[in-house]
């Protein structure tokens, strides 16, 4: 497997940042087989972290490959690092070699940069599964050249993953100005047809946001169903990518706007 990875990886960077269905398909079934392999048995767990989480992690990262991609490695990354043996945990030699240090500074400076708020989500929980609690102030202090940045990523809540995340990347989005990767912006309201969606059930995220993440030319926002169908902490998610918006209008004035999207299916 790690020579198919390798061929495969070739192919992506050749590929370059447009959307390819076919290489969305050879990742997705590329990463299946990965995690059959991870799910069988404890030798194929510590197999698949041990070859594969340096590998996967510079994936997640990497800015030449097309952001799907990036997205499905990430996702990927954050089920090995969810799992790692016991043996490996143990020692935590995996997290604390030369090579997994390369990769946790890769995947923060993608924070910065990914252009996709869920992306964006992932690198974050990638770093904080990678780090114990108060190693984090050591590391994001590299990772960010901002105090104020590496402070607030410091106090992100492994109980208020969510929440914590979204003031962290509204914050590292928005000083970025004109030059930012994702515009986020608060709703009063959110309707998928004629049914309303709701802000996530979380009495500490004060508004609902959508995000319109240039990287992967998307609109994507968490939200949940309905009060009584929904526990608090659990949210649901929607991607709209470009290729799907059929057409769309935008009225209003002042301050507030409304967005009417007619959604290719």
């Amino acid at each position: 497997m790690v020579q198919w990875y390798g061929k495969t990886l070739e192919v992506w960077v050749e590929a370059g940042l447009e959307r390819n269905e076919t290489l969305l398909n050879l990742a997705e079934d590329f990463f299946d087989a990965l995690m059959v392999v991870h799910e069988a048995n404890n030798d194929g767990r510590y197999q698949v972290t041990e070859s594969f989480l340096h590998p996967v992690g510079l994936l997640a990262a990497d800015s030449r490959v097309q952001i799907m991609i990036q997205k499905e490695a990430i996702r990927k990354l954050n089920l090995i690092l969810d799992k790692i043996p016991p043996e490996l945990k143990k020692q935590r030699k995996i997290l604390l070699s030369a090579e997994v240090s390369v990769v946790m500074n890769k995947l923060a400076s993608r924070i910065l940069e990914g252009g996709d708020y869920d992306l964006q989500i992932g690198l974050m929980e990638a770093l904080c599964r990678m780090t114990k609690r108060g190693q984090r102030q050591e590391f994001a202090d590299r990772w960010f050249t901002m105090e104020f940045v590496s402070s607030t990523f410091c106090r992100i809540q492994d109980s208020e993953f969510e929440t914590d995340c979204r003031k962290f990347l509204n914050l590292v989005n928005g000083m970025q100005g004109d030059g930012r990767r994702v515009y986020s912006y608060p709703c009063l309201e959110v309707f998928l047809g004629k049914h309303e969606l709701l802000i996530p059930m979380d009495e500490k995220l004060e508004d609902f946001w959508i995000d319109f993440n240039l990287g992967s030319q998307s609109i994507s926002f968490y939200f949940s169903l309905s009060k009584e169908d929904t526990q608090e902490g659990q949210w649901d998610t929607i991607c709209i990518p470009e290729n799907e918006v059929h057409s769309y209008t935008v009225e209003g004035k002042h301050t507030f706007f409304s967005c009417t999207i007619d959604h290719r299916m």
